[in-house]
């Protein structure tokens, strides 16, 4: 008998054995979040028609199950990043310094609802939130005044954003850390800018009685989005959608000064040239 047919008696013997013993979840299968069931007891002889080189890989090979990277942990140690940003950016800047003196290894700022929206803090739309949901990143000051004495090129910055601000924002982050002298190739950290989960949320400052428009362009051609559903979070929020071709016209629109959540939904199609 070889081991592996020995394995699988024994598998089978084992199986038997516990087959009455208690489970927390008795009547239940226990799968994984994707809906795949997780079994009692994996041994060698699940993985005996496993081709190692297709199926697993080398560290920092395709199809990447043992890292992105080949060294992984090995070669660097894993980021320790608290979620901040809050009030001005002078204000965010010393919680950061504050972090960073107690060990934190990279920054991650949330922006404030009027950054989302493209507005300064001094718009009569938006006064009353500025700061309030996350940092305002409005020009290439407050990026100064965010990164003040701030170590660009040892530690990776996150800016959560969202797909609309995120391009400026970087851009803005890019000119900072190159007017300070630094090479960009040195520079480490993530933007949100996510279309390929297909989906784009977003705040929205919104005046009573004024409609707010969200106007989004996608590409013609049959790897196009193609709007599958848009929803707002605020009941007191009335909501409107209409796709013509490559352009989305959102309308939002509410009886009182509010700031609307908004989310929308798309799914691969094809959209026709003209």
């Amino acid at each position: 008998m070889s081991n592996l047919e020995e394995i699988g008696r024994r598998t089978e013997e084992w199986n038997q054995k516990v087959a009455d013993m208690r489970e927390k979840r008795p009547q239940e299968e226990f799968v994984t979040d994707s809906g795949i069931p997780v079994k009692r007891l994996y041994t060698p002889c699940d993985i005996q028609d496993l081709d190692y080189l297709k199926d697993v890989g080398f560290p920092g090979e395709a199809p990447f199950t043992r890292g992105i990277y080949p060294t992984m942990y090995r070669g660097r140690s894993w980021t320790m990043r608290l979620f901040s940003g809050h009030g001005t950016p002078e204000e965010t800047n010393r919680r950061w310094k504050f972090l960073y003196e107690n060990g934190e290894t990279g920054f991650s700022a949330a922006v404030d609802a009027l950054t989302f929206n493209g507005l300064d803090p001094d718009d009569e739309r938006g006064d009353l939130e500025v700061g309030t949901t996350g940092v305002p990143l409005f020009c290439l000051d407050s990026l100064f005044a965010l990164t003040d004495g701030i170590p660009h090129d040892q530690v990776s910055v996150a800016l959560v954003t969202e797909p609309f601000s995120s391009a400026p924002i970087c851009a803005m982050y890019f000119n900072c850390c190159t007017d300070k002298g630094l090479d960009l190739k040195q520079i480490r950290g993530t933007c949100q800018k996510e279309w390929e989960d297909n989906t784009l949320s977003g705040v929205s400052s919104i005046i009573g009685g004024e409609p707010y428009e969200l106007r989004v362009v996608v590409p013609a051609g049959d790897d196009s989005w193609i709007l599958e559903s848009a929803t707002c979070a605020d009941p007191d929020v009335r909501l409107s959608q209409v796709q013509n071709g490559t352009e989305i016209r959102i309308t939002l629109s509410a009886d009182k000064n509010i700031n609307a959540s908004w989310h929308l939904k798309f799914r691969k199609g094809a959209i026709p040239k003209r």
